[in-house]
C-alpha cells in the first residue's frame, strides 16, 4: 500500500490484494465444497451433486480512500472493485463503497459509518470470504454504524448490515426472499 498527502488536510491511500486459490477441490476433496456458501459449482461425475467448482479464483481487489481534515470532524470516502480473473461466467465481479464521517480515537470522539456492496456469484472464493455479511456472495448489502470512544482504550461500536440476493435461485444458497438483518453492538477494548 501507499499514503499520500496531497495537502495539508487531505490524505489518500492506495492499496492492492490478491488472492490465488490453486487447487480447490484437490484430488477430488469436496471439503471445501461442504463450506461453500454460494459460488457456482458444476457436476464432473454426472451423479447430479456438484463437485467442483466452476470458476477458478483469482482475486484482484485494489482500495482507495480518501480523507478531508479541514472540518470539525474529518470525512473519509473510500472504494473498492473486486474482480475475478479466472472467473468462467459473467458474474465474477463486485465493488464496495463507503463513507465515514468523524473519527473515535480518544475518549468522548465518535464516527459514523455507511458502505454499500455489491458482490457477484464469484466475484470472491466463498468459503474464506469474510463473515461479517450474512451472505458472502451473490448479495447486494448494506452496513451502517456508529462508534464512540468511552475512554481511550474502550469503544462502543453500534452496527447494522443488510442484505440481499443480487440473483435468486433454488439453491440453499439463493433462496431467500427478502432482507436479511444482523444487529450488533460491540464493546471493543484495545491495549
Amino acid at each position: 500500500w501507499t499514503d499520500l498527502e496531497p495537502s495539508d488536510n487531505c490524505s489518500a491511500m492506495l492499496a492492492l490484494a490478491f488472492y490465488h486459490y490453486n487447487d480447490a477441490t484437490p484430488d477430488d476433496s469436496t471439503k471445501l465444497l461442504a463450506d461453500n456458501q454460494g459460488n457456482a459449482t458444476v457436476d464432473r461425475d454426472g451423479n447430479g451433486t456438484g463437485d467442483d467448482f466452476l470458476s477458478r479464483f483469482e482475486v484482484v481487489n485494489p482500495v482507495v480512500s480518501a480523507t478531508y481534515d479541514g472540518w470539525s470532524q474529518p470525512r473519509t470516502v473510500s472504494g473498492e472493485p473486486i474482480t475475478t480473473t479466472r472467473g468462467r461466467g459473467s458474474r465474477d465481479g463486485g465493488w464496495a463503497a463507503g463513507a465515514t464521517w468523524g473519527r473515535a480515537k480518544t475518549k468522548g470522539d465518535w464516527s459514523a459509518s455507511y458502505q454499500r456492496q455489491d458482490v457477484e456469484q464469484d466475484a470472491v472464493f466463498s468459503p474464506v470470504a469474510q463473515d461479517d455479511f450474512l451472505m458472502t456472495t451473490n448479495h447486494r448489502s448494506h452496513y451502517g454504524g456508529v462508534k464512540y470512544r468511552l475512554t481511550d482504550a474502550i469503544q462502543l461500536h453500534l452496527w447494522a448490515l443488510a442484505s440481499s440476493r443480487m440473483e435468486r435461485g433454488v439453491t440453499a444458497t439463493t433462496d431467500s426472499r427478502g432482507d436479511q438483518w444482523r444487529l450488533r453492538l460491540d464493546l471493543d477494548f484495545s491495549f
